[in-house]
């Protein structure tokens, strides 16, 4: 009798010194989904607006879904890394702003209009990008041939 018990203390505890160690891992695994969430923000668009800063005019204006889906691809989002800052000096050469439509509210018989749900900035000076959402500001370091994409519309 006394066994049994005493294994039953020694297994409940090592449960809990067990789950305790993983509670402890839990945030990272937070921090890297919400990053991947604000990132996914962009494939929502419905809209992207490409501007040379340079030039300050519209370079393209897409609004077809195949088309967006395909410069999101092209651009690699998924091998995007993570940094602290755009390196100073950096000079912008491309904005995209993304556009998505409002909500359509049940007294409204027409659909919302398209609003501007945030930018990515593109660097000259090094494969950086900035991506502003709402309130959320992230930098990225991205492929150089995603760079190239851009300056090939």
């Amino acid at each position: 009798m006394k066994k049994t018990f005493y294994t039953a203390v020694v297994i409940l505890f090592a449960v809990s010194v067990f789950s305790g160690c993983s509670v402890k891992q839990e945030p990272k695994k937070k921090e890297t989904t919400k990053q991947q969430t604000k990132i996914s923000e962009v494939s929502k668009a419905q809209k992207i607006q490409i501007i040379s800063l340079k030039e300050q005019k519209t370079v393209a204006d897409i609004k077809d879904k195949d088309e967006i889906r395909a410069l999101l691809e092209d651009l690699k989002i998924d091998q995007w890394e993570t940094v602290k800052s755009v390196p100073e000096g950096a000079e912008a050469v491309y904005r995209c702003d993304l556009y998505q439509a409002g909500t359509q509210k049940l007294d409204q018989k027409k659909p919302g209009s398209v609003k501007k749900m945030g930018s990515l900035t593109f660097y000259e000076d090094g494969p950086y990008v900035s991506m502003k959402i709402l309130s959320f500001r992230l930098n990225f370091k991205i492929p150089v041939d995603a760079v190239q994409i851009l300056k090939k519309l």
